[in-house]
C-alpha cells in the first residue's frame, strides 16, 4: 500500500489503527500509522447518532497518503484529540479545531502532528 491514499481510523476492538485502501477497500491493521498531507475529517450525521443512540459509530477518521517510514527528521509532538460528546472536529490540547496537517503520526492510540511553527 506504499503511496496510496488512505482512511485510518482507531480500531476500539483491538487497540490498532485500520488502515483502509481507498480505491481497492482492502484493509490491515496496524500499531504505527505514518501519513503525508492528511486531512481530519468527522461525519457530523453520524457523530449526532452517535450522540443519540448512546454508542460508538464510525463517523471519524483521517485520510492521507500513507508513509511506510517516517521522513527525515520528522517531528510529531502536537496531540490531537476527537471527543464527540465535547467537540465537532479534530482539536489540540489547546482547543485549535485541527482539519488538515502535512504529516500525521499514529501510535499507541494516540495521533500526533508537527506543531505549528514547524508548519511554516
Amino acid at each position: 500500500m506504499s503511496a496510496a491514499k488512505v482512511q485510518v481510523y482507531r480500531n476500539l476492538r483491538n487497540g490498532t489503527f485500520t488502515v483502509r485502501h481507498v480505491v481497492s477497500g482492502v484493509r490491515v491493521d496496524r500499531p504505527e500509522v505514518w501519513l503525508g498531507d492528511a486531512r481530519f475529517e468527522v461525519s457530523h450525521a453520524g457523530r449526532l447518532l452517535a450522540l443519540r443512540e448512546g454508542r460508538r459509530t464510525l463517523h471519524a477518521c483521517v485520510v492521507g497518503i500513507l508513509l511506510e517510514a517516517p521522513p527525515l527528521g520528522a517531528r510529531c509532538d502536537l496531540r490531537v484529540n476527537y471527543h464527540p460528546e465535547h467537540e465537532t472536529d479534530f482539536t489540540t490540547a489547546e482547543g485549535r479545531s485541527v482539519h488538515e496537517a502535512k504529516l500525521v503520526h499514529m501510535v499507541d492510540g494516540r495521533v500526533f502532528i508537527p506543531r505549528e511553527e514547524r508548519w511554516l
